[in-house]
């Protein structure tokens, strides 16, 4: 099945590379910032630091499938009004952190072109989690991947978990190798593996830098109920114990819904644990915010802990910035 996977998929490419597949001409600079593998490798930590580094004044759109949403078709966020369920957790959490920037949902990128270049003037699109949509045209690849995980190491779905062969990673213009941990021996060996499959992509690596907790309504004390539902919450398992803070922890599937029998487990747990305050992501609270009544947990004290993307080396950053950005 891989084989014939992967042979469906560079036949595709190969159309694209021909020019025998119509692309749809962005109406402004477009950035994509992907990855060959499903799943997570710090996409939305990515955009957000492309938005927190933006030219000042400078009007940016980021676009998204909107990950796990009810809905159809394109919609575009406004700050009053955040529905996880509408527009999926992650275009949420952006605009939520950054208000100021456009976000619309769109399973057809090239749909939302076609809106920005009649509704949204802008000056930048960042393209989330599109490497594979390619109907879309960009003028900049990043391409994405874990340290832990490297495609370098992975196999085409379903042996392995890439959407294409390893030799997509050709299209790239910068590869960042992500959550990487705060010493890297291999770093030579990694950036080699990777060369392999581009010559000319410069090759960074960045880490997670987790904040400290923010309360959303009063400031919790004592043992607290870690609450995640993203692709991999160990590292923020081990900054808060890092703190010192105690903990039990519950880790849902990625993008899981707070439903009322999720939510009924998680108030057992609260009171089997003895647990005084609950903390969790930013992702999370975009969800958790909406259910706070539901549940009872006005009076609970709700912590939130902000995860940022940081380069090991300036030069990197400055690179990215000038490659997205110009000058």
């Amino acid at each position: 099945m891989s084989v014939l996977f992967a042979a469906v998929v560079q036949v595709r490419n190969l159309l694209f590379d021909l020019g025998l597949l119509k692309v749809e001409v962005s109406p402004a600079r477009a950035v994509c910032v992907g990855n060959l593998a499903a799943g997570g490798t710090g996409k939305t930590p990515f955009i957000e630091y492309l938005l927190r580094y933006a030219p000042a004044g400078a009007r940016c759109v980021v676009v998204s499938r909107g990950y796990g949403r009810t809905s159809k078709g394109l919609r575009r966020l406004e700050a009053a009004e955040l529905d996880p369920a509408e527009y999926g957790d992650e275009p949420c959490q952006i605009k939520a952190a950054f208000p100021q920037s456009e976000v619309l949902v769109a399973e057809r990128r090239a749909e939302a072109y076609r809106y920005i270049a009649g509704q949204m003037p802008c000056d930048y699109i960042l393209l989330d989690d599109a490497y594979q949509h390619r109907y879309a045209g960009r003028h900049v690849n990043v391409l994405l991947t874990t340290y832990q995980s490297p495609f370098t190491q992975d196999w085409v779905l379903p042996a392995g978990n890439l959407r294409e062969p390893r030799s997509g990673a050709a299209r790239a213009d910068m590869i960042v190798v992500t959550k990487c941990p705060p010493a890297i021996p291999n770093r030579a060996e990694v950036s080699a593996a990777i060369r392999r499959y581009n010559a000319r992509a410069r090759v960074a690596f960045a880490g997670l830098t987790y904040m400290s907790v923010q309360y959303q309504n009063c400031v919790g004390t004592g043992k607290a109920l870690v609450v995640t539902s993203i692709a991999e919450p160990k590292p923020l398992y081990a900054y808060l114990s890092g703190q010192g803070q105690a903990f039990a922890k519950v880790a849902l599937a990625d993008h899981a819904e707070y439903t009322d029998v999720v939510l009924a487990a998680l108030k057992k747990t609260l009171a089997e644990e003895a647990c005084m305050q609950i903390i969790t992501t930013e992702k999370d609270w975009v969800k958790i915010s909406g259910v706070v009544e539901r549940a009872g947990w006005q009076r609970l004290p709700i912590g939130v802990v902000q995860i940022r993307m940081e380069f090991f080396d300036q030069e990197d950053k400055a690179h990215l910035l000038r490659l997205v950005y110009g000058g």
